[in-house]
């Protein structure tokens, strides 16, 4: 049986106890990967929703904690920049969640996300940002498994940082970029401390510009499995250095900070740029972290991990970023 045989059988047999006018619902497979399986239901009606499912035991905990970022937390948000959850089991071995289909109305970023497209995510992210900011967050990510800020697992960061060092090679990075991981690495405590002492807000956690769809006035965010709690501008660092091309990235980094003070204002959460841009310099350290941590995912080209460590690298120099280190 093939992957997306197996997968729609399994979908096949949760409808078969959902009712609600799932019975008899036609579902198209959309991806079939080993971490889930997203597949488009079709009911009876001819309202379509989205089925996503932990592709296998191994996947479990990151399925839950995106049900349960999107269950217990973005639930609580007065506007919600995400897809309603419709339905969900927490309970299963392999935990699903049915959210609106937002797929046929939106269009998938392109490859550079337009000007739009940049301005839309970013407002999305500081909409989350901004409402989340009053929330009980520690009490809501109870039911996470894994981290819960962004500061969690430092004491695993000089492991991951010396491999790095041991194995790579430097001929393809930014001249300096060992050097900058030798500061870091032993800069560790130094900036975890900076992390945890940031006020904290709903971290999308994996910010890039595929893990949302647009409209031509706003952007819907999915992907919440690597969600944290942490300094909002986390999520700016991810999208506009690690996740562009470093010359788009700088040309928009100004204005998107501009506008990302200004709707976290509008909806409840004052900042000022200054404010804004300090964390942003500090969590490019951060950032330079995740994306070496990236190189280590299984099946991850090494052309994308390095595209993404030169873009983070080339922006923390830019923001004279180990000046936080001392």
């Amino acid at each position: 049986m093939d992957p997306t045989e197996n997968a729609n059988r399994n979908v096949e047999e949760i409808l078969s106890t959902l009712g609600g006018g799932y019975e008899g619902a036609s579902i198209e497979a959309l991806s079939t990967l080993p971490h889930s399986h997203v597949a488009r239901l079709t009911r009876t009606d001819g309202r379509s929703v989205i089925f996503k499912q932990a592709g296998g035991a191994d996947f479990a905990p990151g399925m839950l904690k995106e049900l349960v970022i999107n269950r217990d937390v973005l639930s609580r948000l007065p506007q919600l920049a995400a897809p309603v959850l419709l339905d969900c089991d927490a309970e299963a071995d392999l935990p699903w969640l049915i959210f609106e289909d937002v797929s046929r109305s939106h269009q998938p970023a392109k490859q550079p996300p337009s000007d739009e497209q940049i301005a839309n995510f970013v407002r999305a992210l500081a909409m989350t940002h901004a409402q989340s900011a009053t929330l009980p967050l520690s009490d809501l990510f109870a039911l996470v498994e894994g981290d819960i800020h962004v500061g969690d697992g430092a004491e695993l960061v000089p492991v991951l940082l010396d491999t790095f060092l041991r194995s790579a090679d430097p001929a393809p990075l930014p001249r300096g970029t060992f050097e900058m991981l030798v500061r870091i690495r032993d800069g560790i405590p130094t900036l975890g401390g900076q992390l945890q002492s940031q006020p904290g807000v709903l971290v999308h956690g994996d910010a890039h510009f595929g893990n949302a769809f647009y409209r031509t006035d706003d952007a819907v965010l999915i992907d919440w499995a690597l969600a944290v709690i942490g300094p909002g501008e986390v999520d700016l660092c991810h999208a506009l250095a690690m996740n562009l091309p470093r010359h788009i990235g700088a040309n928009h980094e100004k204005e998107m900070m501009r506008q990302y003070t200004a709707v976290c204002s509008e909806f409840g959460h004052p900042l000022t740029e200054r404010e804004v841009y300090t964390r942003y310099q500090n969590c490019l350290l951060l950032t330079v972290i995740v994306a070496v941590g990236m190189s280590t995912v299984p099946g991850m080209p090494e052309p994308v991990s390095q595209y993404m460590i030169t873009n983070a690298v080339n922006a923390a120099i830019e923001h004279d970023s180990l000046a936080f280190l001392g």
